[in-house]
Order: structure tokens, then sequence, then C-alpha cells
């Protein structure tokens, strides 16, 4: 499901304190070019938080049809590739994992 933005960017700013390292920070500025990482790092905490806040707005918005694409693409995906993962898993951990994940979902 498209968890919407406020969600995204509250899963995004979790990575972007000061304490983090740059193998959890960084990615942001792989994944969104239009985010300025010198900008960034010129900035305190708050004006941080929401530079990048407005940032993810901005491309949420334009990307809510991809968003949407990608939600119906992935659930296509799970649908068509359930028994294969849930063997995977049962494999894995040792256990019957069929049916655990009736409740899934993926944001």
């Amino acid at each position: 499901m498209n968890p919407g933005a406020e969600y995204m960017i509250a899963s995004v700013l979790a990575f972007q304190s000061d304490s983090e390292t740059p193998f959890w920070s960084s990615s942001l500025y792989t994944f969104y070019p239009e985010i300025d990482r010198e900008a960034v790092r010129q900035m305190g905490g708050r004006e941080r938080r929401a530079y990048i806040a407005d940032k993810l707005r901005e491309i949420a918005l334009r990307e809510k049809e991809t968003i949407g694409q990608k939600c119906k693409a992935y659930s296509a995906y799970w649908q068509t590739h359930r028994t294969q993962v849930e063997s995977a898993f049962s494999d894995a951990f040792g256990l019957d994992c069929v049916g655990l994940f009736n409740d899934l979902v993926c944001r």
C-alpha cells in the first residue's frame, strides 16, 4: 500500500540524525539526487529535517502515480510468488510459515 507522504517522511528522517553513520543516511542522496547533500550538511537539525521533509513531499506528489503503479506491481508479484517465499522461509527457519503472512502490509 502507498503509505502516504508523511509516513515516508517519518521513515526517512529516522535515519537522518547527526548520530547516524553515512551507511544509513547517505542513500537518501542516491535515491533523491534533487536533495542537496551539501546544503543539508550546512543546516542545523530542525532546518535539515524541514528541508528534507519539504523535498520529500514534493517528490511524493510528483511520483504519486508511479508509487501507485509500483504498489500494484509488488502486490501482483507477491501473489505470484507467495508459495515460493513461504516455502523458503519455512526451510530457513525450520517452521511452517504458510499463513504467517496473511496480515502482511508492505509500505
